[in-house]
């Protein structure tokens, strides 16, 4: 376990804001404790022509009849309004490992899912991604 210790702190700030100071690293702390003890290394490269960490894929979705464009990041990195999605998450999962031209079944939920089709693959990097805030 790792401890913050301030030892001044207390002159400086008013005890209430110094324990929400405090909690607050104790909180990210703990975070990124759980987030190391969790962590696997994940290898960015993939062969040519091949959907993998980093690359951006033109999907064309079936049910909704247009072409969409993502971006295929880890967790720390995804931001589905800028079109990063995970390869943690459903789309991710059944879009990794395959080619272009290949068709795909998005398993949303048990209940639920929808067919893409790989339209291209781009290769690129991850230089000028954010990694998200806890």
């Amino acid at each position: 376990m790792v401890f913050l210790h301030i030892p001044s702190i207390k002159y400086l700030i008013p005890e209430q804001i110094r324990d929400r100071f405090y909690n607050a690293h104790t909180l990210r702390i703990r975070y990124l404790e759980r987030m190391l003890k969790n962590a696997t290394v994940i290898s960015d490269e993939s062969q040519e022509g091949v959907v993998g960490l980093n690359k951006t894929i033109e999907l064309y979705i079936e049910e909704m009849e247009e072409v969409q464009k993502f971006k295929l990041v880890t967790s720390v990195r995804c931001d589905s309004i800028e079109g990063k999605i995970s390869i943690e998450s459903p789309l991710g999962k059944a879009i990794n490992g395959h080619k272009e031209g290949d068709r795909v079944y998005v398993k949303v939920n048990d209940k639920m899912g929808y067919y893409a089709v790989i339209r291209s693959i781009t290769d690129g990097d991850d230089s000028e991604d954010e990694i998200r805030p806890y």
